[in-house]
């Protein structure tokens, strides 16, 4: 799992994403991820788990410039792979906390809304749903994932303006839980997992799957139905125009 590490405390496992340079989501970072969680999920010996990342940024979102270049069948496949990845988070039984360290647009606030508890670093990272403004469809099951988080309303203004937000505008929202200094990040992570982990195990985690219910069946769609508009937009015109502008400001300018 090389764009993916663990570390283990004792019965806690901390997944950092470390993929260069943004942590932006490919086939084999969503892979490694992947792999990540269903291990942490089967282990015997991990009780919770902390999502976070190297550096200063969370994560990038989509890894457009590498997307851009992918054929119809990659597509499908990449897509495939993050709806399962998706699901894996969002049915992983145990506590699971998101440590937000900086950026977390589109994919990367997607990520985070999976997890049970959002804490996010003060500073000048931002996070939202912004595909709209890229010129990216957003999947039903996204949008399912968004309404769970925030409530209908706030799902909408979130997703209609693309706004991304700083911390304490994302704590206001509701889109995090807490915001503390990146110092202090990992260290309150960890706190609130092990305040969870302090209570009876087998009565939290059957409210866990209770409260998650409602949204795991909202996500469980057919793919077609799920992601085939996302599909059929990305080959479109209006989109590959789109998407090729941020993929021009993206790539490194040659001198």
């Amino acid at each position: 799992m090389s764009t993916v590490k663990m570390s283990f405390r004792e019965n806690v496992a901390v997944v950092e994403l470390n993929r260069p340079k943004a942590h932006a989501l490919n086939q084999h970072l969503v892979n490694d991820l992947r792999e990540a969680m269903v291990h942490l999920r089967d282990s015997k010996n991990i009780d919770g788990a902390i999502l976070t990342a190297s550096g200063n940024i969370f994560c990038a979102g989509l890894d457009v410039v590498e997307l851009y270049g992918y054929d119809e069948a990659q597509m499908d496949q990449f897509w495939g792979e993050f709806a399962r990845l998706l699901h894996d988070l969002v049915t992983f039984p145990k506590p699971l906390i998101a440590a937000i360290n900086g950026h977390a647009p589109a994919g990367g606030c997607v990520l985070a809304m999976c997890c049970d508890y959002r804490f996010m670093a003060e500073g000048q990272g931002r996070i939202g749903l912004n595909e709209i403004p890229v010129g990216i469809v957003i999947p039903t099951p996204i949008v399912e994932l968004a309404r769970h988080v925030v409530g209908d309303t706030r799902a909408s203004d979130m997703i209609f303006h693309g706004a991304l937000l700083f911390a304490e505008q994302a704590g206001a929202f509701g889109l995090v839980h807490a915001t503390v200094p990146q110092e202090q990040l990992l260290e309150r992570a960890e706190e609130k997992l092990h305040s969870w982990l302090a209570l009876p195990q087998v009565p939290w985690r059957q409210a866990k799957a209770v409260l998650r219910a409602p949204l795991i069946k909202a996500m469980n769609v057919e793919f077609s139905e799920g992601y085939g508009e996302t599909l059929r937009h990305w080959w479109s015109n209006d989109s590959r125009s789109a998407v090729g502008k941020v993929v021009e400001r993206l790539k490194p300018k040659t001198k």
